[in-house]
């Protein structure tokens, strides 16, 4: 049954009077009577007795009244609930950003864009590991990922444009020998230790160079691999856009034959409310 002719007729059964309800719907006397015709069709009994002087529910008109007042209502508040989430999700940002990406450079004029649009949007920003943001997005604990890609199927379920692709270079802290370099050859990696994030995420790797290091070092997290590089001892590979760059470290560029560009993305769900102004942030400059 068409749910606009239950809302027709619950109004007809509150008023028994067709001209009354037609007045209050906004239609026609003849448009509203025709429309009662047809729900009883659908039902194939009387759902009203109609006189020239009264109008009366049947039996079966009282049935269908009482079981579908409540729906009605339940489907009214549910349009409001739904008006309202609509209308938070357009006020309302959930940011979340892989965690060696610098915030001034790549994240902040992606923001910036995004409130000269909506003067009013209410923005929260997380940093993350890669892992834990994409789970976040999926599971709506998110609005918008600001990451690198790892793996382009990981991200089939949402809609993600690249922002820039990021040279990968060699970091150094400013006590390592080659802080002083401004290149390096294969060989000279062949001597040296070059440290790795182990992430949870193996296909990572897809997008680092397949390096020839002298030994290789794997540690479980971010602050540990900031400690060790501080020490002088060990490199990096990075891109160009991390983070942590800023201050006491150097960033030297691959070998020619290590070189290669690791895909910045956002990422966000393709029926946010938001998705429109979005999908403009391919058209912001970022700083690399």
């Amino acid at each position: 049954m068409d749910i606009r002719r239950i809302e027709y007729f619950i109004s007809v059964a509150e008023t028994l009077n067709f001209s009354e309800a037609a007045k209050k719907l906004h239609i026609s006397h003849q448009a509203l009577s025709r429309q009662i015709q047809i729900l009883e069709q659908e039902t194939g009994v009387r759902l009203l007795e109609r006189t020239t002087t009264r109008v009366a529910l049947t039996e079966v008109g009282q049935k269908v009244y009482d079981l579908y007042v409540p729906v009605l209502e339940s489907m009214h508040k549910a349009q409001m609930e739904l008006r309202e989430f609509i209308r938070y999700k357009k006020n309302t940002l959930r940011v979340g950003y892989f965690d060696t990406l610098s915030y001034p450079r790549i994240v902040a004029p992606l923001l910036r864009y995004i409130r000269s649009v909506v003067p009013d949007i209410t923005i929260t920003v997380r940093a993350m590991f890669i892992d834990t943001e994409r789970a976040a997005l999926m599971a709506d604990e998110l609005d918008m990922v600001v990451s690198i890609i790892t793996n382009p199927e990981e991200w089939e379920k949402m809609e993600y444009l690249t922002l820039t692709r990021e040279e990968a270079v060699i970091l150094v802290s400013e006590n390592h020998p080659w802080s002083k370099k401004t290149t390096v050859t294969a060989q000279d990696m062949m001597k040296e230790t070059m440290i790795e994030y182990d992430r949870a995420n193996p296909e990572f790797s897809v997008f680092m160079p397949q390096i020839k290091a002298g030994m290789r070092m794997r540690v479980p997290n971010l602050e540990t691999y900031m400690a060790r590089v501080d020490q002088g001892d060990v490199f990096g590979v990075v891109g160009l856009g991390y983070s942590r760059r800023e201050g006491g470290y150097r960033t030297i560029p691959l070998p020619e034959e290590y070189r290669c560009k690791i895909p910045v993305i956002c990422a966000f769900k393709k029926l946010h409310p938001m998705a429109d102004i979005l999908r403009n942030l391919k058209n912001v400059t970022i700083q690399m």
